[in-house]
């Protein structure tokens, strides 16, 4: 079971996750623990003990919510400038989004609806909602601004004024394109609710996100 096998996985558990990070498998390790002529493998040179406390106060802080998903859990490692083993790295780099949009494509976002039962506040802007959702999925505000300025069918639906290239930016309804990361699995529902939380574009939203939370998504 080697990297292939963990990448398709579902999600990975906080100790799946340091053992993969540090170089290690999981199943491997697991079978060499349990027989008692074999020694058992050396994790504090690999950088386990370091990458698993680490992880553990990601998920102490609502960073990071176990059991995460492959890409979440990766995404993660890259912002925090930790290496990604190659094996790992190579096989993600071959699920492309369009497999993964292809995946979910059969979940639709629900929609959006204000607390107070009155309008929705202003969207917002191409260039806010880049800066504003830097991180999730992996993606820096540039790498978003490019995705919103050419986007795929998921985040199409996320438009509430089209914008018109070289004069204006899309607007955008930030709870949808919310809604839609944690639908397709690409963002914990504590991740996104966090932006709504610490981010100034995001503001106006945070009741029709808390709202929308609510009623669509467990607590977590």
């Amino acid at each position: 079971m080697g990297a292939a096998h963990w990448i398709a996985m579902d999600g990975w558990t906080l100790e799946e996750s340091a053992l993969l990070l540090s170089g290690a498998n999981p199943k491997r390790i697991e079978v060499l623990g349990a027989d008692p002529h074999v020694a058992k493998p050396d994790l504090q040179s690999c950088g386990y003990v370091g990458i698993n406390d680490r992880l553990l106060r990601a998920s102490e802080m609502g960073v990071l919510s176990f059991p995460a998903s492959p890409f979440e859990v990766c995404s993660w490692a890259a912002k925090k400038e930790q290496g990604i083993p190659i094996p790992l790295m190579s096989v993600l780099s071959l699920s492309t989004e369009s497999t993964r949009d292809e995946a979910h494509q059969n979940q639709p976002v629900a929609p959006v609806v204000a607390a107070d039962g009155c309008n929705l506040p202003e969207p917002v802007t191409t260039g806010a909602v880049a800066h504003a959702l830097a991180g999730l999925r992996g993606w820096n505000a540039g790498m978003w601004k490019k995705k919103l300025g050419s986007p795929p069918k998921w985040l199409r639906d996320c438009i509430v004024a089209p914008g018109q290239r070289g004069v204006r930016e899309h607007c955008w309804n930030p709870v949808k394109i919310g809604a839609a990361l944690v639908y397709k699995g690409h963002a914990a529902v504590n991740s996104v609710r966090a932006k709504f939380q610490t981010r100034p574009e995001l503001a106006p939203w945070l009741e029709a996100w808390k709202t929308y939370e609510a009623n669509h998504f467990d607590a977590s």
